[in-house]
């Protein structure tokens, strides 16, 4: 029992984060309570929907899109959260690129181009 409530804490964190559900500062505070090393790998699913869902607050000017960099590095190389939808290569990638944003020149305009991408818009990043 003790460990299912530990895994629906967990998700429900988690699921916060994929949602950003609450302020960035809160999120890393939140994420940084769990442990890096967890025995269940995907306990949670993301897919494109929820990155696209952020990337249009950034866009929309409803969060600095400083917040967007930071909640992807929260997020890049999470072994309990896995990667769903058809375009797994590219959600891995955007958050590669947007959790390392000052080496891969990331702005709105990139953002913008990852949204499209994400939505299964194809251009050339």
């Amino acid at each position: 029992m003790e460990r299912q409530q530990a895994i629906g804490v967990r998700q429900e964190i988690l699921m916060r984060l994929l949602t950003f559900a609450a302020p960035i500062e809160r999120l890393e505070q939140d994420i940084r309570a769990l442990s890096w090393d967890y025995p269940e790998e995907d306990i949670v699913l993301m897919t494109p929907t929820m990155a696209v869902a952020v990337l249009d607050r950034a866009i929309n000017g409803e969060m600095p899109i400083e917040d967007v960099f930071r909640w992807a590095d929260l997020l890049e190389a999470r072994e309990d959260v896995g990667l769903v939808g058809g375009q797994q290569g590219d959600l891995r990638e955007f958050l590669y690129q947007a959790s390392n944003s000052e080496i891969n020149d990331m702005d709105i305009h990139r953002l913008i181009r990852w949204r499209n991408t994400l939505r299964g818009e194809h251009n050339v990043l």
